[in-house]
C-alpha cells in the first residue's frame, strides 16, 4: 500500500512538533519545570518530557512513511534533501565559528564522516543513510527484517541515551566513555535512531494494510505508549544524570510515535486548502532555528558586553524570539518563491 501523498493533521502536527524542536534546544522545559515543585513538579515535566520524546522520532516516521523507492542508488528524496543538508550546516558551522571567534576543523570534518554536523542537521543526515538503505528494500519481508533489526540497535542506543544514567558511577561508564562518547559522542544517528523510525513509518507506508488499522487500538496503544513513558521518566528521575545531554528516549517512544502517526493519518479533514504552506513551515523552521539561536545569542551576549543590557535572555524568551524569527524567515522565503531558496527549507 502507497500512503497519501497529504495528511492535513500530520502537517499540523509537524509543524507543531517543529516548534517543540526549538523547545528543546531553548532548554524551555527546564525554567518551566523550576516554577512548580514535589509530585506536581514531577508530573508536569515528565508530560513535557513525554512531548519533547516524540518531536524528532515523529519526523523520522513521517519521513519513512511518505518514502518512495526508485531503485536508484541515490533516491530522489536524496538529492531534495542534499541542499538544505549541506547549506545549513555551513551557515551553522560559519555563525558559530564567529561566535566562538575559533573553528573547530577536527569536529566539522568528524561531524560531516559521522553524518552529524551542526544546525540539527544529524536528523537530516540520518535520514540520507536510511533512504538509501531502504531504497533497495522492496519486499513485505525484507522491511520487517530491516526494522526488527534497527529495533535491537535503538533499543542498545538507550543505553547511550536515557538509560545511560544507569551506568554511572559504574566501571561500564569509563567504557562507555573512553570507546564511544569520546569518539561518536551521542547517539543521535542513523543507527540508533533514524533508522529504527524511518524503517517502521516505510513498513506501514508501503505494506501495512490500512483498513485494517482500529482507530480505538491505535489510541488505546498510543495512550498506553504515553503512560510507559511517564513511568519510565519517572522511574529513572531519582538516577544521576544520563551520560548524553539533550532530549531523552524511551522503550515506550517507538509505539507512541507511530501510534499517533496513524492515528492522525486515518483522520481526514475535509478542507480545499492546501496545507503545502504548512508542511514548508515545519521544514523551514526545523532547519533554521538553531542558526537563529546562535545569532540571538551572540547578539545578546554583546549587548552585555558593552553594557546595554543587563542580562541573558531567560529560556522562554529565547523560546519566543527564536520561534518567531525562524517563522518569519520561513515566510519570507515561502512569500518570494525564488526557486533557489525553495531548495533550502
Amino acid at each position: 500500500m502507497v500512503a497519501k501523498t497529504e495528511d492535513k493533521l500530520i502537517d499540523i502536527a509537524k509543524l507543531f512538533f517543529a516548534f517543540a524542536v526549538v523547545a528543546i534546544h531553548t532548554s524551555l522545559l527546564d525554567s518551566f519545570g523550576q516554577a512548580v515543585s514535589g509530585e506536581r513538579h514531577k508530573l508536569v515535566y515528565a508530560a513535557g518530557r513525554l512531548i519533547l520524546s516524540l518531536a524528532v522520532p515523529f519526523f523520522f516516521v513521517c519521513s519513512g512513511y511518505y518514502f518512495k523507492p526508485n531503485g536508484r542508488f541515490i533516491p530522489k528524496q536524496v538529492k531534495r534533501l542534499l541542499v538544505p543538508y549541506f547549506f545549513w550546516s555551513l551557515l551553522y558551522t560559519a555563525v558559530i565559528s564567529v561566535s566562538n571567534r575559533s573553528i573547530d576543523f577536527k569536529g566539522i570534518i568528524k561531524g560531516y564522516l559521522l553524518a552529524s554536523p551542526g544546525a540539527a542537521m544529524w536528523f537530516v543526515g540520518a535520514i540520507i543513510i536510511s533512504f538509501v538503505i531502504l531504497n533497495r528494500v522492496r519486499s513485505k519481508k525484507a522491511a520487517i527484517a530491516v526494522f526488527v533489526v534497527s529495533l535491537v540497535f535503538y533499543f542498545i542506543g538507550l543505553g547511550l541515551n536515557s538509560y545511560s544514567s544507569l551506568f554511572v558511577g559504574t566501571p561500564a561508564q569509563a567504557l562507555l566513555q573512553k570507546y564511544y562518547f569520546d569518539i561518536f559522542e551521542s547517539n543521535r544517528n542513523f543507527l540508533f535512531l533514524g533508522l529504527p523510525f524511518i524503517s517502521i513509518g516505510y513498513y506501514f507506508g508501503q505494506f501495512a494494510n490500512k483498513n485494517k488499522r482500529s482507530k480505538s487500538v491505535l489510541l488505546t496503544l498510543f495512550v498506553l505508549a504515553c503512560i510507559g513513558t511517564v513511568a519510565e521518566f519517572l522511574f529513572l528521575y531519582s538516577k544521576p544524570e544520563p551520560m548524553e545531554n539533550g532530549v531523552r528516549y524511551y522503550f515506550s517512544t517507538p509505539l507512541a510515535v507511530v501510534t499517533l502517526m496513524l492515528i492522525l493519518a486515518g483522520i481526514e479533514i475535509k478542507s480545499d486548502r492546501n496545507f503545502r504552506y504548512v508542511r514548508k513551515l515545519s521544514s523551514g523552521i526545523y532547519f533554521s532555528h538553531l542558526t537563529v539561536l546562535v545569532v540571538l545569542t551572540t547578539v545578546n551576549g554583546l549587548l552585555y558586553h558593552f553594557g546595554l543590557k543587563g542580562s541573558s535572555f531567560p529560556n522562554s524568551a529565547l523560546f519566543l524570539l527564536t520561534s518567531v524569527c525562524s517563522l518569519i524567515f520561513t515566510s519570507v522565503v515561502i512569500k518570494i518563491n525564488n526557486k533557489y531558496l525553495n531548495k533550502i527549507i
